[in-house]
Order: structure tokens, then sequence, then C-alpha cells
């Protein structure tokens, strides 16, 4: 095997890694706890992607929209108010990085006053409800035009929002936002019923 072919290979190699470490972190961080490793990891991980040329980096609104989606479970307010505004700018790579930089603010700042901002962020969390594509006030994982297994048994859609739903749902950031967050929350949920069966 040539010179040029050993580099061809192990570029496609590493290209095959940064796809594989794209996706895990795509699922965002599982903890607040471990967000600032994650912020590093997914910061490399970029970085290598766009001097590699990762589809997925290079299409810069794509991994800024996937970004805001893998911290939502864990920073809800932040990332729906950049969600809702994904299409009002133009230099994604600048508002990743800004928004990397603010979300480490807060990190440090919940480290110095943890007890006043995890109860300051609780509060925030219980006061804050997005409107949701039925018109709503309810988070996607509550409304039972999203998730049929959570309607009551006597329970019927209304055919008017149902066809308004599904003509938004058509929209590839707004299904992809839904299934990601209904997604995640089944993953939760699994995991919640998981404990309470050993116990």
């Amino acid at each position: 095997m040539t010179h040029w072919h050993c580099m061809a290979s192990s570029r496609y190699t590493r290209l095959l890694e940064l796809e594989q470490d794209y996706k895990r972190l795509s699922i965002g961080p599982s903890t607040r706890q471990n967000i600032e490793a994650w912020l590093d990891d997914w910061i490399q991980m970029y970085t290598l992607g766009k001097e590699y040329g990762l589809a997925e980096i290079v299409d810069t609104k794509r991994a800024y929209r996937d970004f805001l989606f893998a911290i939502e479970e864990q920073e809800p307010i932040l990332a729906q108010i950049h969600l809702y505004k994904l299409e009002d700018t133009d230099d994604k790579e600048e508002l990743l990085f800004k928004v990397i930089e603010r979300l480490r603010y807060w990190i440090q700042v919940r480290e110095i006053q943890k007890p006043t901002a995890e109860a300051d962020d609780q509060s925030a969390k219980q006061q804050y409800i997005p409107k949701c594509l039925c018109g709503r006030k309810h988070w996607f994982n509550d409304c039972w035009y999203l998730r049929q297994d959570k309607r009551p048994s006597n329970w019927k859609p209304d055919s008017t929002i149902q066809k308004k739903m599904e003509d938004k749902m058509k929209d590839d950031t707004i299904r992809a936002k839904v299934e990601r967050s209904i997604a995640k929350n089944k993953r939760i949920e699994a995991r919640k019923d998981k404990k309470s069966k050993r116990t």
C-alpha cells in the first residue's frame, strides 16, 4: 500500500470515528454534573470535524441546531431561546461559541452559589412552559397529540388542531426538535421505571 493510500485510509477511519463522536455527543450530557466535560468533548470534536471536513460540522446551521437540542434537557430555557431564533441570524459558528461561553459562565455561577442557583433554576423551569404546536402551554412530552401512549382512553383529538400540527411537523427543524425531545423523555421515563422496579 502506498503512502498516499495509507493517509487516505487513516483519514477515512478518523472521519468514521468523528461521525460516531458526533452522534454520541448529540445525545447531550446525561447530568448537569458532567456538562463541562461534555462541552470540552464537543469543542474538540467540532474543531477536528471542521479540520477533516465532517459533513455535520461543515453544515454549521445543523451543528448549531444539534448542539442546542443536545443541551435542551439540562438547560431548557437557554436552548429554547436560541432554537426559536434559529432562522434569525447568519453566523451559526459564532453563535455556537457564544452559547458555550454563556453556558460555562452560568456553570461557574451555579458552582459559586449552588443552593441559590439550583433553587432559582428549578423555579424558572416551573414558571417557563413553552407553547406547544397544538396551541396549548405544555411541553411536547405532555401533549396528547404527540404522545399517543399518554392519551386518556376516552380522549378524541380535534381534527382541526390535528391537521395544523401535521402541517407544522412537515418542517424538518420542528419535527427533529419534537422527536428528539420526546425520545429523551422516553429514555428518562424508562430509566425511572427500571429503577422503581428494582426497589
